[in-house]
């Protein structure tokens, strides 16, 4: 259910923790309005892939060809403070 972040809706939704653990790693969401691109689409699937060694990581994401037009740093996704 990715019940469209972009609205400020959580992508997994439930009555109680049981159904919500249940949703969360099953990986089942709606996909985004039509009205949003193709990468979001894309994006919004690749963050809330359940598999963490398939899921990309932050870094890897900022590098996808739709933010080559932003100036974008991974430096603050360092793990050092």
């Amino acid at each position: 259910m990715i019940y469209e972040m972009c609205a400020l809706l959580p992508p997994f939704r439930a009555d109680d923790f049981p159904g919500l653990f249940a949703a969360v790693t099953a990986g089942k969401y709606d996909e985004i309005h039509k009205k949003y691109t193709n990468n979001l689409k894309e994006f919004i699937t690749q963050c809330l892939k359940c598999d963490p060694l398939t899921r990309p990581s932050a870094a890897s994401l900022l590098e996808k060809p739709y933010f080559a037009q932003f100036e974008l740093s991974t430096e603050c996704l360092s793990n050092e403070f």
